[in-house]
């Protein structure tokens, strides 16, 4: 339930957290699962919003995990703005990766997917981003929209987030 959700993934910036779906019948459930909602209204400063799970610390390199993958969806009706993940270590150092990731141009038209697709996120890209990120000490791990700058009026709508993994390829 939604009150469940929020006590492990916190809203943060212009962004409202909710837990939905039912079962199978629900387009917005992943695989008869449970799926976070992000409703996000990134016209108002910090013109961002995210949904932030914290850590004592944790290694996600384990194993020899390599990658970070996403399920997601939203919605036709949505206005087109960039989705990230971002990380942060133990000692406050900050990484974000914006879809689709490895070095390749923001897609802004992510959010108005309709099907749910899988974004798969090398842990590569995030130390590309900032090398001295502490991926064996992630104490926190957001998943958002928006990108911080001004994007016009009326920027807003809900994307879907499920099964969030860590793998080796």
């Amino acid at each position: 339930n939604t009150t469940e959700l929020r006590s492990v993934w916190v809203k943060s910036g212009s962004a409202t957290v909710y837990a939905t779906g039912e079962g199978l019948s629900d387009p917005c459930s992943y695989a008869g699962r449970r799926s976070m909602m992000i409703n996000y209204f990134i016209s108002t400063s910090p013109y961002k919003g995210e949904a932030v799970r914290t850590y004592p610390g944790i290694d996600l390199q384990f194993q020899n995990t390599q990658a970070m993958q996403i399920t997601y969806r939203g919605l036709t009706a949505n206005k087109n703005a960039p989705m990230y993940v971002r990380l942060k270590d133990m000692i406050g150092q900050q990484a974000t990766v914006y879809y689709p990731g490895g070095g390749a141009a923001v897609d802004n038209t992510v959010v108005r997917e309709l099907d749910w697709e899988q974004w798969d996120i090398a842990l590569s890209d995030f130390t590309d981003a900032t090398p001295a990120l502490i991926l064996s000490a992630i104490t926190e791990i957001a998943i958002g929209i928006g990108n911080g700058i001004y994007p016009g009026a009326g920027i807003g709508g809900y994307v879907y987030f499920d099964d969030l993994k860590m793998y080796t390829p």
